[in-house]
């Protein structure tokens, strides 16, 4: 996947909770494999260099959580916590402000 917008993400992050759960994550395409903090989608287009967008690119990153942080090394992956829509009055806390926001994995 490639996410161009908001209304994009808010549909990536839904579909990713109806398949993985509300509680989970899964990856969207984002990565900084090739070059450490500069963010291309698999399609090839780059769209951020740290948490900094590139031109007119979107990002979402958590800055919550200092997002895109490579805090344990090895985190090339840009994943997405999605939630259901009924299931909002269940996740609380942590999970709530991660909801719709980028993150780093490995």
């Amino acid at each position: 996947a490639s996410i161009h917008s908001a209304e994009q993400n808010v549909a990536v992050c839904a579909a990713a909770a109806s398949v993985v759960g509300a509680k989970a994550s899964m990856w969207v395409g984002g990565t900084d494999r090739a070059t450490e903090s500069r963010w291309v989608w698999t399609d090839g287009v780059a769209f951020s260099v740290n948490s900094v967008p590139l031109g007119s690119a979107y990002v979402n990153w958590d800055s919550t959580y200092t997002n895109p942080s490579d805090s344990f090394g090895g985190e090339d992956c840009l994943q997405v916590y999605g939630k259901r829509q009924e299931m909002e009055q269940e996740i609380l806390g942590y999970y709530r402000s991660m909801i719709n926001k980028w993150h780093d994995v490995s």
